[in-house]
């Protein structure tokens, strides 16, 4: 009897420890590891968005729930609604609407560092050299500056192009973003950061089509002479390609949809829309199931798992193909995302990235 009765308080005890940390330990330790600070859009804030990363803490809005002069409000992590953990601030993200994207962009630019083109000196084919005995090397020009007639033995290169979809652009100022991931040197396969350079529109002369042994792509041209440069790439990071179009840029003209934006707070597992186009011409929407939202703490690429659904896209690119990278999602007819992957093993699949992460 008496080791029955220690075995059942061994139970409740067990049950009771497993209820709080389920309960309790869990979601508070995942509260307190949310950024200081989130962005979202000011109607989110106005319309009190949950920003809560588990169903058992509350977001609570500050008591006015309005932005105050420099553009920020706060919202209390709540335990059940009622024991706070994490006071979190959040800032106005900096654009309400945007023209969509949706077309091939080209870029050709110079890259942050030397690209390696070939193994040597103690380096590998597609290394990226941005430093090099404690001095910055951003150009072939600094890193010969710097040997000052040595040799590294090496073959090197600082520019690079590539290709991929247009995804949004701000129509005060027409500021673009692309791509949604790191551009890659198509010579090396590296990934690389952009400093400076052109923006291209694109002739699309075909798409070859992915299957579930091979990933597809785009089959584009840069254009030349008068419709050739559009504008310039400023910069580029793990997020994309980021420039400005000129103002007589063709691809203002082909890129004429506003649609608002809406945080990573704001998408739920779905349906959605993707809009591009598959001959260079209009742009179209096309159906796509948006599978999972995950719960990102901070900026990464992969947060949305997406499947094409819509038959006719299915029927011209067979799923997700090479250059579709960029392509805006939309859900509720508001930009919450851009493609960024093909899913190996099922081209109909593929991952995105949450449209706040693609903004400055």
């Amino acid at each position: 009897m008496k080791v029955l009765r220690q075995l059942l308080n061994l139970a409740v005890w067990g049950t009771i420890i497993a209820a709080v940390t389920y309960f309790v330990a869990i979601p508070t330790v995942t509260a307190l590891q949310m950024p200081d600070d989130i962005r979202l859009t000011r109607e989110e804030i106005e319309s009190r968005q949950s920003v809560s990363p588990n169903r058992y803490v509350d977001g609570v809005y500050d008591r006015a729930a309005t932005v105050d002069d420099v553009g920020r409000t706060w919202v209390d992590l709540k335990l059940f609604g009622l024991v706070k953990v994490k006071r979190v601030m959040v800032d106005v993200m900096p654009y309400d609407r945007v023209l969509a994207g949706g077309v091939p962009v080209g870029f050709s630019a110079k890259t942050d560092g030397v690209i390696v083109l070939q193994d040597g000196g103690g380096y590998k084919k597609g290394d990226i050299i941005t430093r090099l005995d404690g001095k910055n090397i951003t150009s072939v020009e600094d890193l010969d500056r710097h040997l000052g007639g040595r040799s590294l033995g090496l073959w090197v290169k600082d520019e690079t192009s590539g290709v991929g979809m247009l995804t949004y652009i701000n129509p005060d100022n027409n500021n673009f973003a692309a791509l949604g991931h790191k551009l890659v040197d198509f010579e090396t396969g590296a990934g690389v950061n952009l400093r400076a350079g052109d923006v291209y529109a694109c002739n699309v002369i075909g798409i070859e089509k992915s299957d579930n042994r091979k990933i597809g792509e785009y089959q584009v041209t840069l254009r030349k002479g008068t419709d050739g440069v559009q504008g310039s790439v400023l910069s580029s990071n793990s997020r994309g390609v980021f420039g400005c179009l000129n103002d007589n840029s063709i691809l203002l003209k082909k890129c004429t949809d506003i649609y608002p934006v809406a945080s990573r707070y704001s998408v739920k597992p779905g349906k959605a829309q993707v809009l591009m186009t598959l001959d260079g011409g209009t742009v179209q929407s096309y159906d796509i199931e948006i599978v999972k939202a995950r719960y990102q703490k901070k900026q990464q690429e992969k947060g949305l798992i997406i499947r094409i659904t819509d038959k006719e896209l299915l029927k011209n690119t067979g799923g997700i193909v090479h250059g579709m990278s960029g392509s805006p999602i939309i859900q509720n007819g508001k930009l919450v995302g851009a493609v960024t992957h093909v899913m190996v093993g099922d081209v109909k699949m593929g991952y995105g990235i949450y449209i706040d992460f693609v903004m400055p």
